[in-house]
C-alpha cells in the first residue's frame, strides 16, 4: 500500500464560519473550498483550508440527519478523524484487509473510512482520487492577510488512544509506515508517547487515561512556528478558547517525523 500523504485532518463544527474565522486571523489558514457534500456518509458543509503544508478540513452538519450530527452530540465538535491520500484504493483495502481493518463505510469510488475500532479507536479516511485545488495536486495556494501568527508546517495531528507503545505499532502495521518517535518510560496524561508516520505529516499519540474524554479519538493539531516566545507574546489577550479544538505551537518537528532531513 502506498500511502503519498496526509490528505486532511478534519474537524467537524456546529458552525463553519465561527471555526473558521479565528483560524484565519491568528494561523493564516486559507480556504481551498466551501462546498455542500451530501452522500450520506459524510453530510457537510464546509470544505478543505491550507494550513502551514497541509490540508486541514472544517465542516459543519449538512441537515439533520448529517453522519456528523451523532459527532457533535457525543463531544460537541472538534477533531474528528485524519485522512489519508493513496495510490490506489484497491490496493489499500487488500492490505486493510490482510491486517485485520474493515471497511465502515464508501461514500464514493475510491473513498472510504474504516472501522475506528480496528485502528485503535482512530478514525481514517481513505482516499485515491485527486483534489484538483490542493497544493499538492498543483495548485496555488490562496492569498490572504497576513495572520497573527505565521504557521511554517502542521507539526502533527494528535490522538488519545489506551496504550500508546501498543497501538504505534498497531497503527503503523495499518498504515505500512514506520513507527518513528516512542518515549521510554510509563505513559502520562498530557505527554505526547509515540509518533507514527502520516508520509509528511506525523501522527502523535498520547495516552487516553486522565483526559477525561470517554474513549479514544483525534483530538489536537499541532503547529510548527519559527520563533516559539514569539508567536505565545503575539497571542497573549487573544480568544485562543474561541478555537474548535486545542491547538500545540511548537518550534521544532517530533524526533522522527518525515518531514526532518536529519532523521
Amino acid at each position: 500500500m502506498d500511502v503519498r500523504w496526509m490528505f486532511h485532518a478534519t474537524a467537524m463544527v456546529r458552525d463553519y464560519e465561527a471555526a473558521l474565522a479565528p483560524l484565519v486571523r491568528l494561523f493564516g489558514a486559507r480556504v481551498l473550498h466551501d462546498n455542500v457534500v451530501e452522500d450520506p456518509g459524510i453530510g457537510r458543509r464546509g470544505g478543505m483550508t491550507w494550513l502551514g503544508d497541509g490540508s486541514l478540513e472544517i465542516g459543519e452538519p449538512a441537515g439533520p440527519d448529517s453522519p456528523v450530527v451523532p459527532f457533535l452530540e457525543r463531544f460537541g465538535g472538534g477533531m474528528h478523524s485524519v485522512g489519508l491520500q493513496v495510490g490506489d484504493a484497491d490496493a489499500a483495502k487488500e492490505h486493510l484487509a490482510s491486517v485485520g481493518v474493515r471497511i465502515a463505510s464508501e461514500p464514493r469510488p475510491g473513498l472510504f473510512f474504516t472501522h475506528p475500532a480496528d485502528t485503535a479507536g482512530v478514525l481514517l479516511e481513505w482516499n485515491a482520487n485527486p483534489q484538483d485545488d490542493d497544493p499538492r495536486w498543483g495548485a496555488e495556494i490562496p492569498g490572504g492577510p497576513d495572520p497573527v501568527v505565521g504557521v511554517e508546517r502542521l507539526a502533527f495531528v494528535g490522538a488519545l488512544v489506551r496504550d500508546p507503545h501498543a497501538d504505534a505499532k498497531r497503527l503503523a502495521e495499518v498504515l505500512d509506515l514506520p513507527v518513528t518517535f516512542d518515549a521510554d518510560g510509563a505513559p502520562h496524561h498530557g505527554a505526547i508517547v509515540a509518533a507514527v508516520s502520516l508520509g509528511d505529516c506525523s501522527l502523535a499519540l498520547s495516552p487516553l487515561e486522565g483526559s477525561g474524554q470517554p474513549r479514544p479519538r483525534v483530538i489536537s493539531l499541532g503547529l510548527l512556528v519559527h520563533d516559539l516566545p514569539a508567536a505565545e507574546a503575539a497571542l497573549a489577550g487573544e480568544p485562543i478558547a474561541s478555537l474548535p479544538f486545542p491547538i500545540v505551537l511548537t518550534d521544532g518537528l517530533l524526533p522522527g517525523d518525515p518531514r526532518d532531513p536529519d532523521r
